[in-house]
């Protein structure tokens, strides 16, 4: 998501970062609740326990993001320090989770709220498209 973004842009997201703990077997979001945040795994392992993977659909032009469904667990189930969840809040392209993450150890993450990254954005309307087309791109299987 963050892929060639000038420093400038990331240094906007710097002061509305908060960092956050979740205990181990915590809830951290649950599928069907409402969306106002992404987050960014700092330390600790968790684990996607229900809901699926994002990825566009193959013949959707509008950057709307959809629900792959499959029988299987989603073929990444754990997130580690360096994963990210929640973007398609943040984005807009959502209004719940479609997942739910629990905590597999004490976890530690920085905490964007949907709000505040709207505030940043408003008026940068390019550079939030080369933000959701990095995730767009980041979440489609290889």
């Amino acid at each position: 998501m963050f892929n060639n973004l000038h420093s400038s842009a990331l240094a906007t997201l710097v002061d509305v970062l908060k960092k956050i703990t979740a205990n181990r077997k915590e809830t951290i979001v649950g599928a069907g609740d409402p969306g106002v945040a992404m987050y960014i795994m700092l330390e600790g392992v968790a684990k996607i326990t229900n809901g699926a993977l994002w990825a566009p659909e193959e013949d959707d032009s509008k950057q709307k993001l959809s629900q792959r469904k499959t029988t299987s667990p989603p073929a990444r189930s754990k997130l580690k320090a360096g994963d990210s969840f929640g973007e398609e809040i943040i984005f807009g392209l959502e209004e719940f989770y479609k997942y739910t993450i629990v905590a597999d150890s004490d976890v530690v993450m920085y905490e964007l709220l949907e709000d505040e990254f709207k505030q940043r954005f408003k008026n940068l309307p390019d550079l939030l498209r080369l933000m959701v087309s990095n995730y767009r791109n980041s979440k489609c299987p290889s």
